[in-house]
């Protein structure tokens, strides 16, 4: 896969110098004017390869009109990151907080690297969405629209606790080798509890998923987590939970207020931490912005890509009522 080095940046609140290893995928051609860019931040244990789904003639985004860049977010185990004053893998426990921030001023470096001027869409998925608002509030000069699903511009006091609930497996994991895999496993089970919906285990959904039981399910999370690095997964729940575009002296309305770039703020309707109702106080706060919830019983998980049919068709709606005709 193509990365970018970026030597000596400047990473965190207190600016500690780092070095960045950038790995990213593009698909398309550049115009010769730099201005047909979409780009997909990755999301919390997703990769470039997450978005295929997404990407090709007749889906959300084709490349056959649009230079589309995938930037994989810092820790998810292919963009890393070294602190200078130790020449070490970067350590959640002893470094400070990887920012959404952070992750945007490294993928506008990768742009200017790769030629372009310009944006026509940021958009993305979860934690995706979390760092296209990051984008809309950081570079309005260069972003013209964006599209969060399933996300918000900052992590709520609700998701703030579903978060901290489950950084103490990972802790584990990492303070105690011996019991890493049984750690990982245990996060991996708490987490599915909060990734659908009430309606998706009351009314077994997940039939439709191909999971036979309860158990199937939550054996398969305990088996996909872990196979994860622990230290990957707590750098990326940290960046997560730190999610606030802005300065601190002002209030998110207010920071929101001054966006220009267009935006379609899908939320479902039954996810538990990136919540509809908060998603609507988002929206009525952007000037260009609208709310098109994705109405689903399958909770957070409604808008992963390529799980549902219908999802893919609405976000392809999304994208092109905001770039505009083909």
């Amino acid at each position: 896969m193509p990365r970018l080095t970026l030597d000596g940046i400047r990473i965190g609140a207190t600016g500690r110098v780092a070095d960045v290893e950038l790995v990213y995928a593009v698909d398309g051609c550049l115009d010769a004017d730099g201005r047909n860019c979409i780009v997909l931040p990755t999301y919390y244990t997703g990769t470039h390869e997450s978005y295929l789904p997404w990407i090709g003639p007749g889906r959300p985004f084709d490349p056959e009109r649009w230079f589309i860049v995938i930037p994989n977010m810092l820790g998810n185990g292919l963009s890393t990151v070294k602190a200078s004053d130790t020449g070490c893998g970067w350590d959640p426990r002893t470094h400070e907080t990887l920012r959404v921030s952070d992750n945007v001023a490294c993928q506008r470096a990768l742009l200017d690297h790769l030629g372009v001027q310009h944006v026509a869409l940021v958009a993305g998925w979860s934690m995706g969405g979390l760092q296209a608002y990051e984008w809309a509030v950081a570079h309005p000069d260069i972003i013209d629209a964006f599209l969060p699903i399933c996300a918000s511009s900052r992590c709520w006091p609700l998701n703030t606790m579903f978060l901290r609930g489950l950084a103490p497996f990972l802790e584990h994991a990492l303070a105690h080798v011996e019991h890493r895999e049984s750690a990982l496993a245990a996060f991996g089970r708490a987490y599915a509890s909060w990734d659908y919906s009430a309606a998706y285990y009351r009314d077994e959904l997940w039939r439709e998923d191909g999971f036979d039981s309860i158990s199937d399910l939550l054996d398969w999370w305990s088996q996909d987590h872990q196979s994860r690095d622990p230290a990957d997964l707590l750098t990326m729940l940290a960046t997560w939970q730190s999610a606030r575009p802005g300065p601190a002296s002002r209030s998110l309305r207010e920071t929101l207020s001054t966006v220009t770039a267009r935006a379609i703020v899908m939320p479902s309707t039954t996810d538990m931490y990136f919540t509809h109702v908060e998603n609507a106080l988002e929206a009525s706060w952007l000037p260009r912005g609208e709310l098109r919830p994705i109405v689903s019983d399958y909770g957070h998980i409604a808008g992963r890509p390529g799980h549902l049919l219908k999802v893919t068709a609405q976000v392809a709606a999304a994208v092109g009522d905001l770039l505009g005709p083909s």
